[in-house]
């Protein structure tokens, strides 16, 4: 069986596994102590397989010094499970998987009106994950729509 991982790394992300049964999983992107704990000794079934996404993060101009570590820390985090696990991501940039969806920022679109834009997406793909995306958690819609793009894409 195939798990589709997919991660958005950011300070307030997620990493959600999109199971071959159309089972969900999301979890809050934690610390890294805590992340350590949750997937020393990770293993599926016999025969799983995992396939990650990671979006591609950089920093932006007006971003703190703090904002753009953590985003760094939290990818450089992610890659490095994945390596342990011998699991070589694919990068994703968020316009690439953006686009797969139709979600292009309008000109006049405030940043919130356009972070809500995954979450009303994930939603309609995913309405029984629904009570899990909040718009104050646009992280773990957007770590969804990631696992989704791999899966549908399969560019593992």
């Amino acid at each position: 069986m195939t798990n589709y991982v997919g991660i958005d790394p950011g300070a307030k992300g997620a990493i959600v596994v999109i199971g071959e049964d159309g089972s969900i999983s999301i979890m809050d992107m934690p610390a890294l102590e805590e992340l350590m704990k949750k997937t020393t000794g990770l293993k599926g079934g016999k025969g799983d397989a995992y396939k990650v996404a990671i979006e591609q993060v950089h920093p932006l101009p007006g971003q703190s010094c703090i904002a753009s570590f953590t985003y760094g820390e939290n990818f450089l985090l992610a890659k490095l499970i994945g390596l342990c696990y011998n699991i070589h991501p694919v990068m994703v940039s968020p316009m690439r998987w953006k686009k797969y969806y139709g979600l292009k920022k309008e000109p006049n679109e405030t940043k919130t009106e356009y972070k809500r834009k995954s979450v009303d997406k994930a939603r309609e793909l995913f309405p029984q994950a629904a009570e899990a995306l909040k718009y104050s958690k646009d992280g773990r819609a957007e770590a969804l729509l990631i696992a989704n793009w791999l899966k549908e894409t399969d560019e593992a």
